[in-house]
């Protein structure tokens, strides 16, 4: 063998060895823009406030953690939507609940904060939903929200172990590429067909109604700014 051959034979397991302890690359956070209209005062019995719903993987054992961040709506670095978020889990169990948690990048010209959930376990059946709307007639600085906003919504799911699935693993997706959950269509909140977009979507309270509100949700949450 000559000495060239010996080094190659030499520096390839070390190759392979380099090759198999090396750092594997996160995945980078997953983001969608929307846009979503004011909720404004709820009257009617049975009106629902509209929204968005997106559909998403959360494997089981594993964990989720989203946030909905603010646009310039009005041209004067402001937003004009009061964002909050809810998870739910493919049976239609209410996880986790965000409103007024972390600073906006756009403060809403109705005052408050931005939602923002972190490390929540992943419910039962694995294709779970967000749902970003307005959180209704509230206001902190003697300003409405009321002409609608957009958002940015971000999303990272964890495997059990550990490690961050990929944006095609997760699947975030609304609109036309994904079919309403049978939760929503069963709590007769949602029409049959794609995912909702700018459409009725549940205000909170009928998960509890429904005796499918998950552990450390509370309905007081969902009723009243604090």
């Amino acid at each position: 063998m000559s000495p060239q051959e010996k080094s190659w034979t030499v520096a390839l397991p070390m190759i392979a060895l380099m090759v198999a302890v090396a750092p594997q690359a996160s995945a980078e956070p997953i983001s969608r823009s929307n846009w979503v209209p004011n909720v404004g005062q709820l009257n009617l019995e049975g009106e629902q406030p509209l929204g968005d719903l997106w559909t998403f993987k959360c494997p089981e054992g594993g964990t989720v953690n989203a946030s909905v961040d603010t646009k310039d709506d009005t041209d004067a670095a402001e937003s004009d939507i009061d964002p909050v978020l809810l998870l739910v889990d493919g049976r239609g169990n209410l996880l986790a609940f965000g409103d007024d948690d972390v600073d906006c990048s756009y403060p809403p010209v109705c005052g408050f904060s931005c939602p923002s959930i972190a490390a929540v376990a992943c419910g039962r059946g694995e294709n779970h939903s967000l749902v970003v709307r307005d959180f209704g007639a509230a206001d902190a600085t003697g300003t409405a929200c009321q002409e609608g906003g957009g958002y940015n919504l971000i999303v990272e799911v964890f495997k059990a172990g550990g490690s961050q699935l990929s944006e095609r693993r997760v699947e975030l997706g609304g609109g036309p590429k994904n079919k309403v959950p049978k939760w929503a269509l069963d709590l007769g909140k949602a029409p049959i067909g794609p995912a909702l977009d700018d459409e009725d979507v549940p205000q909170g309270f009928e998960f509890f109604d429904s005796g499918s509100a998950g552990i450390g949700v509370s309905p007081d949450v969902l009723l009243e700014k604090q």
